[in-house]
Protein backbone atom coordinates (compact mmCIF):
# COMPACT_ATOMS: atom_id res chain seq x y z
CA UNK A 1 0.00 0.00 0.00
CA UNK A 2 1.03 3.22 -0.50
CA UNK A 3 2.33 5.23 2.36
CA UNK A 4 0.51 8.17 0.96
CA UNK A 5 -2.61 6.49 1.18
CA UNK A 6 -1.41 4.96 4.27
CA UNK A 7 -0.90 8.38 5.96
CA UNK A 8 -4.47 9.92 4.73
CA UNK A 9 -6.37 6.58 5.99
CA UNK A 10 -4.45 6.83 9.76
CA UNK A 11 -5.33 10.55 9.55
CA UNK A 12 -8.50 10.38 8.72
CA UNK A 13 -9.50 6.96 11.53
CA UNK A 14 -7.44 9.19 13.88
CA UNK A 15 -10.10 12.72 12.93
CA UNK A 16 -13.51 10.02 12.88
CA UNK A 17 -12.33 8.98 15.93
CA UNK A 18 -12.00 12.10 17.90
CA UNK A 19 -15.02 13.54 16.07
CA UNK A 20 -17.00 11.02 17.45
CA UNK A 21 -15.41 10.99 20.71
CA UNK A 22 -16.41 14.92 20.89
CA UNK A 23 -19.20 14.61 19.88
CA UNK A 24 -20.74 11.88 22.45
CA UNK A 25 -19.11 13.96 25.19
CA UNK A 26 -20.68 16.82 24.12
CA UNK A 27 -24.05 14.75 24.04
CA UNK A 28 -23.38 13.28 27.02
CA UNK A 29 -22.75 17.29 28.87
CA UNK A 30 -26.05 18.67 27.14
CA UNK A 31 -28.20 15.65 29.12
CA UNK A 32 -26.30 15.98 32.26
CA UNK A 33 -26.99 20.12 31.68
CA UNK A 34 -30.77 18.98 30.85
CA UNK A 35 -31.38 16.96 33.97
CA UNK A 36 -29.12 19.37 36.12
CA UNK A 37 -31.87 22.27 35.06
CA UNK A 38 -34.42 19.49 35.66
CA UNK A 39 -33.58 18.52 39.37
CA UNK A 40 -33.17 22.40 39.87
CA UNK A 41 -36.55 23.34 38.93
CA UNK A 42 -37.69 19.85 40.97
CA UNK A 43 -35.64 22.00 44.11
CA UNK A 44 -37.44 25.08 43.62
CA UNK A 45 -41.09 23.28 43.57
CA UNK A 46 -40.03 21.76 46.48
CA UNK A 47 -38.85 24.74 48.43
CA UNK A 48 -42.44 26.63 47.34
CA UNK A 49 -44.19 23.52 48.70
CA UNK A 50 -42.11 23.37 52.17
CA UNK A 51 -43.46 27.78 52.26
CA UNK A 52 -47.15 26.47 51.75
CA UNK A 53 -46.60 23.69 54.23
CA UNK A 54 -45.92 26.10 56.51
CA UNK A 55 -48.44 28.73 55.59
CA UNK A 56 -51.14 26.07 56.12
CA UNK A 57 -50.66 24.89 59.24
CA UNK A 58 -50.26 27.97 60.42
CA UNK A 59 -53.81 29.35 58.67
CA UNK A 60 -55.29 25.85 59.90
CA UNK A 61 -53.78 26.98 63.71
CA UNK A 62 -55.55 30.07 63.39
CA UNK A 63 -58.80 29.11 62.28
CA UNK A 64 -58.65 26.95 64.56
CA UNK A 65 -57.87 29.18 67.72
CA UNK A 66 -60.68 31.47 66.47
CA UNK A 67 -62.95 28.51 66.27
CA UNK A 68 -61.70 27.43 69.90
CA UNK A 69 -62.09 31.37 71.12
CA UNK A 70 -65.56 31.21 69.69
CA UNK A 71 -66.71 28.07 71.57
CA UNK A 72 -65.30 29.48 75.17
CA UNK A 73 -67.37 32.64 74.61
CA UNK A 74 -70.66 30.06 73.75
CA UNK A 75 -69.79 28.14 77.18
CA UNK A 76 -69.51 31.65 79.27
CA UNK A 77 -72.83 32.46 78.00
CA UNK A 78 -74.20 29.07 78.62
CA UNK A 79 -72.78 28.90 82.09
CA UNK A 80 -73.83 32.43 82.69
CA UNK A 81 -78.03 31.97 81.61
CA UNK A 82 -78.30 28.85 83.72
CA UNK A 83 -76.78 31.03 86.70
CA UNK A 84 -74.32 28.74 87.68
CA UNK A 85 -70.98 30.10 89.18
CA UNK A 86 -68.02 29.83 87.02
CA UNK A 87 -66.30 28.30 89.63
CA UNK A 88 -65.69 24.46 89.99
CA UNK A 89 -66.62 21.89 87.55
CA UNK A 90 -67.87 24.83 84.92
CA UNK A 91 -64.70 26.33 85.14
CA UNK A 92 -62.84 22.96 84.90
CA UNK A 93 -65.21 22.41 81.45
CA UNK A 94 -63.82 25.95 80.03
CA UNK A 95 -59.93 25.04 81.33
CA UNK A 96 -59.80 21.24 80.15
CA UNK A 97 -61.57 22.88 76.44
CA UNK A 98 -58.95 25.75 76.22
CA UNK A 99 -56.07 23.01 77.18
CA UNK A 100 -57.45 20.61 74.22
CA UNK A 101 -57.69 23.33 71.61
CA UNK A 102 -54.35 24.43 72.38
CA UNK A 103 -52.50 20.70 72.05
CA UNK A 104 -54.70 20.65 68.60
CA UNK A 105 -53.04 24.13 67.39
CA UNK A 106 -50.00 22.29 68.68
CA UNK A 107 -49.91 19.41 66.68
CA UNK A 108 -51.47 21.24 63.64
CA UNK A 109 -48.45 23.21 63.91
CA UNK A 110 -46.08 20.70 64.63
CA UNK A 111 -47.17 18.53 61.39
CA UNK A 112 -47.03 21.97 58.94
CA UNK A 113 -43.30 22.07 60.70
CA UNK A 114 -42.44 18.54 60.04
CA UNK A 115 -44.03 18.78 56.30
CA UNK A 116 -42.34 22.01 55.58
CA UNK A 117 -38.79 20.30 57.04
CA UNK A 118 -39.34 17.38 54.58
CA UNK A 119 -39.90 19.67 51.62
CA UNK A 120 -36.87 21.37 52.23
CA UNK A 121 -34.88 18.20 52.77
CA UNK A 122 -36.16 17.05 48.92
CA UNK A 123 -35.18 20.77 48.28
CA UNK A 124 -31.83 20.06 49.05
CA UNK A 125 -31.25 16.77 47.83
CA UNK A 126 -32.27 17.86 44.60
CA UNK A 127 -30.26 20.87 44.53
CA UNK A 128 -27.20 18.01 45.49
CA UNK A 129 -28.31 15.93 42.32
CA UNK A 130 -27.65 19.01 40.13
CA UNK A 131 -24.53 19.51 41.34
CA UNK A 132 -23.59 16.46 41.00
CA UNK A 133 -25.15 16.29 37.02
CA UNK A 134 -23.44 19.21 36.26
CA UNK A 135 -20.04 18.17 37.49
CA UNK A 136 -20.42 14.81 36.10
CA UNK A 137 -21.47 16.73 32.69
CA UNK A 138 -18.11 18.51 32.92
CA UNK A 139 -16.12 15.85 33.45
CA UNK A 140 -17.52 13.66 30.25
CA UNK A 141 -16.89 16.84 28.12
CA UNK A 142 -13.53 16.49 29.45
CA UNK A 143 -13.07 13.11 29.29
CA UNK A 144 -14.57 12.98 25.43
CA UNK A 145 -11.56 15.55 25.02
CA UNK A 146 -9.03 13.94 26.48
CA UNK A 147 -10.25 10.65 24.25
CA UNK A 148 -10.09 13.27 21.14
CA UNK A 149 -6.61 14.02 21.68
CA UNK A 150 -5.72 10.35 22.17
CA UNK A 151 -7.05 9.31 19.01
CA UNK A 152 -5.44 11.99 16.87
CA UNK A 153 -2.00 11.53 18.59
CA UNK A 154 -2.22 7.75 18.12
CA UNK A 155 -3.62 7.89 14.95
CA UNK A 156 -0.53 10.70 13.34
CA UNK A 157 1.70 8.37 15.71
CA UNK A 158 0.89 5.49 13.89
CA UNK A 159 0.86 7.01 10.20
CA UNK A 160 4.65 8.38 11.06
CA UNK A 161 5.75 5.24 12.13
CA UNK A 162 4.46 3.74 9.14
CA UNK A 163 6.17 6.67 7.19
CA UNK A 164 9.24 6.20 8.95
CA UNK A 165 9.76 2.49 9.02
CA UNK A 166 13.17 2.07 7.43
CA UNK A 167 12.32 -1.24 7.19
CA UNK A 168 9.47 -0.70 4.96
CA UNK A 169 11.22 2.25 3.28
CA UNK A 170 14.12 0.32 2.31
CA UNK A 171 11.52 -2.49 0.71
CA UNK A 172 10.41 0.51 -1.33
CA UNK A 173 13.54 1.62 -2.35
CA UNK A 174 15.21 -1.65 -3.26
CA UNK A 175 11.94 -2.85 -5.57
CA UNK A 176 12.29 0.69 -6.93
CA UNK A 177 15.89 0.36 -7.82
CA UNK A 178 15.47 -2.96 -8.70
CA UNK A 179 12.58 -2.74 -11.29
CA UNK A 180 15.09 0.03 -13.43
CA UNK A 181 18.04 -0.73 -15.27
CA UNK A 182 21.03 2.10 -14.76
CA UNK A 183 23.55 2.25 -17.24
CA UNK A 184 26.93 3.56 -15.29
CA UNK A 185 28.52 7.04 -16.33
CA UNK A 186 31.24 7.16 -18.40
CA UNK A 187 34.24 8.85 -16.66
CA UNK A 188 35.48 11.80 -18.74
CA UNK A 189 39.44 10.24 -19.06
CA UNK A 190 37.66 7.41 -21.22
CA UNK A 191 36.29 3.67 -19.94
CA UNK A 192 33.23 3.61 -18.27
CA UNK A 193 32.01 3.39 -14.50
CA UNK A 194 34.70 5.69 -13.12
CA UNK A 195 37.38 3.50 -14.50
Amino acid sequence: MDGGLTLGLAIAGAVASAATAITSGVSASNNARRQAAMAEFNAKIQKRNATIAQQQAQAEADRRLSAQERLRGRQRVTIAKSGVQATGSPLDVIEDTELESALDIQNVLYQGALQQQNFNTNADAARMQAAGLRSQGRQTLLNSGLSAAGSLIGGVGSAVSVLGNPTLNAAKTTRTLSSHSFDAPSSPFGGGAFA
